[in-house]
């Protein structure tokens, strides 16, 4: 909420992991610090994906924008470069991890 009482927009960046066999790996989502670090949506995406999984990641590109009344969402699509699976889980939101991590 702002000082004057209305609802600020929900801003947010996802990074879309792609392996070489097209598969989906994973979509992870997070809350830029812009406002206090001068964080951008594209800075915020590469942090999210370390932060929570572990692994290193680079922007490939941008895909697109989702916009609407309550948030505004820059996806990008990443690619895996290094790192180690480390799953950090503090609002307990991963509910089920399956596959290998080696798929990377």
């Amino acid at each position: 909420m702002t000082d004057d009482g209305a609802v600020s927009k929900w801003l947010g960046a996802a990074g879309v992991c792609v392996n070489s066999k097209e598969s989906l790996l994973m979509v992870k989502q997070g809350t830029p610090k812009g406002e206090k670090t001068g964080e951008s949506f594209a800075e915020c995406c590469i942090r999210e994906v370390e932060e929570e999984t572990g692994y290193r990641a680079r922007i490939i590109r941008p895909l697109f924008v989702k916009r609407n009344t309550i948030a505004e969402v820059h996806y990008f699509e990443v690619e895996i470069y290094g790192g180690k699976l480390v799953i950090q889980d503090p609002d307990n939101l991963v509910m089920k991890l399956r596959g290998n991590p080696g798929m990377i």
